[in-house]
């Protein structure tokens, strides 16, 4: 899928999405905050699809945000820092709230929470845990591991 397709209506889904993060090179040191990485997804989908907005309020008396939106509620996608999630009850329970608000107030079944950090953090017990919650809760998960170049 490129802007073509995307300009003559095709709508973007999670599995366009992932296909081009499967492509994403991003290394170890670039993940300074989740903002820089932020950047640099938006800038990879933005090279791809039409419609792509940072920080996109979902709607509402709340005026959540969620960090990048693709086609005004097509995707949503919330972005986190492995580094983050380890040991932090309190970011843990933020992204599960953030999911399910955003599942709820916006994008349905079109939620996709992009997890960015080292191999290692992949298959550590924490990490499997809230996967195994978002994708309960019918959240898409993608675990971005760093690469070295």
């Amino acid at each position: 899928m490129g802007i073509l397709d995307n300009l003559l209506g095709t709508t973007v889904t999670i599995d366009d999405v992932t296909d081009l993060l499967d492509d994403l090179t991003i290394t170890p040191h670039q993940i300074k905050t989740e903002k820089t990485v932020e950047n640099i997804i938006l800038k990879a989908l933005r090279e791809e699809f039409e419609g792509v907005h940072q920080q996109y309020n979902i709607g509402g008396y709340l005026g959540l945000k969620s960090d990048i939106d693709i086609g005004d509620g097509d995707v949503g996608i919330e972005l986190k820092l492995a580094t983050a999630l380890n040991n932090s009850a309190a970011n843990v329970q933020r992204l599960f709230g953030q999911a399910i608000y955003y599942k709820h107030r916006r994008y349905d079944d079109n939620v996709l929470v992009v997890i960015i950090g080292a191999p290692k953090y992949q298959d550590e017990p924490f990490m499997n845990e809230i996967i195994k919650f978002l994708e309960d809760i019918d959240v898409s998960v993608y675990y971005l591991e760093t690469k070295k170049k």
